[in-house]
């Protein structure tokens, strides 16, 4: 609902005068002045020197009167402008932003961050505070759609990423900008853009992607089981055709086994991380070693999800490892064969 004050009759004129109305005006008060000054003044005063003093002085205070309320209407005028673009900027589901590239300032307006749970006008101030809001994963891709704007390579760029909310989470936001001064040579000095919230569209998206890459993977694995000879074409089949989607690092099918160690020994891994588990210690035990998604799955037998293993105490044993394969959000299924 608009916020309305209180306003006074002058206040009320003078923003509906503007700044035209009142410079005309002046103008007719100037000019009626000049008319009339010299009969009022001649008829009060017989000194000469004395009346154009005072008609000078007369003029003086006139001039100021009438440039205080044009100052003053102009004003008026200007917050009033500015509280209905606030106003237009608070009930938006978009946002809008100005970087002074040369300087680092980025001055960002009220509207697309209400479902952050905090203000991005007070937060992202220069390119290092927008990099602290951004998801660490989504950052690199941010870079490279920016960086050849900022070098004068390209005039605009759109970008979609996540930013952090208040409550833990991480919210989808398309980003656009373009060069607003200094495009051409030596790069943009200022650009200017907007932010949206496109977090609903980017999770069907991603829902939607999940679902056919569940089903491709479906109709893989059962080709594969029906022109495999044996148990070992099956299991690496199947390894190799998981592996084929996106982002996947590394997949893995290893048995449980028996021995003093309680081990887990890989019997077929595909992926450009496959090579991870040649110097592994995975178990089934309690213990270090045992404490991953793999070992935790056999002994409970229900399926272990780990969102992100740099987060995860769990993953110290193996802590370097993964972030050299890039391996960040680990999955293990147990399935059982016969008895075991």
């Amino acid at each position: 609902m608009p916020r309305t004050s209180a306003q006074s009759p002058l206040t009320r004129r003078l923003k509906g005068l503007g700044p035209v109305g009142v410079s005309l005006s002046y103008v007719a008060v100037a000019l009626t002045w000049i008319l009339v000054s010299d009969q009022i003044v001649e008829r009060l005063f017989a000194d000469t020197d004395a009346v154009q003093s005072l008609k000078g002085a007369m003029f003086v205070g006139v001039t100021g009167v009438a440039l205080f309320f044009l100052v003053k209407a102009s004003n008026l005028r200007a917050q009033d402008l500015m509280g209905r673009v606030r106003e237009v900027a608070e009930n938006s589901s978009d946002g809008f932003w100005r970087w002074d590239v040369e300087r680092d300032e980025i001055c960002v307006t009220l509207g697309g961050d209400r479902d952050l749970g905090w203000e991005a006008a007070h937060s992202i101030t220069s390119m290092a505070t927008w990099r602290d809001v951004v998801h660490p994963d989504d950052w690199p891709r941010v870079e490279a759609a920016v960086t050849p704007v900022m070098n004068g390579a390209e005039e605009e760029f759109a970008v979609d990423h996540r930013i952090s909310a208040i409550d833990g989470g991480w919210i989808w936001y398309r980003v656009r900008g373009h060069v607003g001064e200094g495009a051409g040579v030596g790069g943009a000095r200022v650009m200017v853009g907007s932010y949206t919230n496109v977090d609903a569209v980017k999770r069907h998206e991603l829902a939607l992607r999940r679902a056919n890459r569940a089903l491709d993977t479906l109709v893989a694995v059962n080709r594969v089981s029906l022109m495999a000879r044996d148990r070992t074409e099956i299991l690496d089949g199947v390894c190799r055709e998981v592996a084929q989607i996106e982002d996947v690092v590394l997949v893995w099918i290893g048995e449980a086994m028996n021995d003093d160690g309680r081990t887990i020994e890989p019997i077929a891994a595909h992926g450009p991380a496959s090579t991870y588990l040649k110097a592994a210690e995975i178990s089934w035990v309690t213990g270090r070693y045992g404490a991953g998604p793999a070992g935790q799955a056999v002994r409970t037998g229900i399926p272990i999800v780990v969102p992100d293993a740099r987060e995860c105490g769990f993953a110290h044993p193996w802590q370097e490892r993964l972030e050299e394969y890039e391996i960040r959000s680990p999955l293990a299924v147990p399935f059982a064969v016969g008895t075991r």
